[in-house]
Formats: C-alpha cells, sequence, structure tokens
C-alpha cells in the first residue's frame, strides 16, 4: 500500500489516497491519479526529501522540506525543521512513570506540562 497526498490551494493536503503496491513508483501513481480524478497536484505522501509523512490537514513546506501539520496550541511556535515546540519544553518521564503508564499533558491555559496517567 502507498499513501498519495491530494494538494490544494496553499500546499494544504485536501485529500489522502491509498493505492496498490502496483504504483510504488511516483510517477506511475501521479500518472494515475491525475487520469483517474482530474485533479493536477499529487505527490508521495511518504517521501526521502520531506520530512515528515503527508497528511489531511497538514500542509507541503517548500522551504523546510516538509509536512507541516496542524499547529497542536495557539501558544507553540514552529521551528527550523517543522516542528511545533512548546514554549516550555517537555519533562522526561522517569522509567518508574512510564511504568505507571504516566505521560505529560500540555496545559495550554496554564502553560504548564501536567503529569497523569494516560488512562484518564
Amino acid at each position: 500500500m502507498v499513501l498519495y497526498s491530494k494538494i490544494g490551494l496553499d500546499n494544504i493536503v485536501v485529500d489522502i489516497v491509498v493505492l496498490e503496491d502496483d504504483y510504488i513508483n511516483e510517477a506511475d501513481g501521479i500518472a494515475y491519479l491525475k487520469e483517474l480524478t482530474g485533479h493536477e497536484t499529487w505527490l508521495r505522501s511518504e517521501k526521502d526529501n520531506i520530512k515528515g509523512q503527508g497528511m489531511k490537514g497538514c500542509i507541503l513546506d517548500s522551504v523546510r522540506k516538509a509536512w507541516i501539520y496542524e499547529q497542536p496550541y495557539p501558544s507553540w511556535t514552529l521551528d527550523d525543521n517543522g516542528e511545533w515546540q512548546p514554549p516550555i519544553t517537555e519533562p522526561t518521564l522517569t522509567e518508574e512513570q512510564r511504568d505507571n503508564d504516566l505521560d505529560y499533558f500540555w496545559l495550554e491555559e496554564s502553560q504548564f506540562w501536567e503529569l497523569a496517567s494516560i488512562h484518564d
């Protein structure tokens, strides 16, 4: 299975299509999708020269050579690698915390990382 991203206005991925491995060659897959849909702009969702994977709603940033995902929180900023960074670095989990199914969750209102169970 090979994923292809349908690129719309402003380089936003508007759809994802899954093709059989017969279309693992990107040029063949794109030609097939153009003929099938009439839409001109398709890219293989996973490319060696583009960071990440093109998913619906993300943006292809040709400068960073990365798929940019939706901003998770208003306070987070985009770094030079095309990744969203919180204003405060997420603390590192200890082995004991991991064993107890704990993780850190960002609280936008208080700008704080909260340690909580992954089951809540």
